[in-house]
């Protein structure tokens, strides 16, 4: 079985705050739920990534040697999901025209300026291809 970014997500905030109850109040989980997610994640890569005392908790030196993958992870994770909101959202992509020059140096260029304004992160590029010989449009 693969660890879940929800279980690498209890991970990083124990190791941030040293503390399962902390951790949970910040996750909004239970504390039971937390404990469980992270014991199966230990399952999950064989061995133990945090020391448990009464004066809290401490990572493992393979905890420590984790954290900064765990945490490259979910920063992969949460860009991921936000370029793909950005292009189902219009926010980002790219865009190829082939337009005639005609087009292209006279009627485009007002109408990409606009479009532009509308959707700045959006890649816009343009060719000017010559029609065929005979060609009927």
């Amino acid at each position: 079985m693969q660890p879940s970014i929800r279980q690498l997500k209890a991970f990083v905030a124990i190791a941030e705050f040293g503390s399962f109850v902390e951790a949970s109040e910040r996750l909004h989980m239970s504390q039971p739920a937390l404990s469980i997610a992270i014991r199966k994640l230990e399952e999950c890569v064989g061995g133990v990534l945090f020391n448990r005392s009464p004066r809290g908790v401490q990572l493992t030196p393979e905890g420590k040697f984790f954290l900064p993958t765990a945490r490259r992870l979910i920063g992969d994770w949460d860009e991921a999901l936000g370029d793909l909101g950005e292009l189902y959202n219009k926010q980002r992509g790219k865009i190829t025209l082939a337009a005639l020059p005609t087009l292209a140096a006279g009627f485009l260029p007002t109408v990409l300026a606009d479009y532009r304004r509308r959707f700045p992160n959006i890649a816009i590029s343009v060719h000017d291809v010559l029609a065929p010989r005979g060609a009927i449009w």
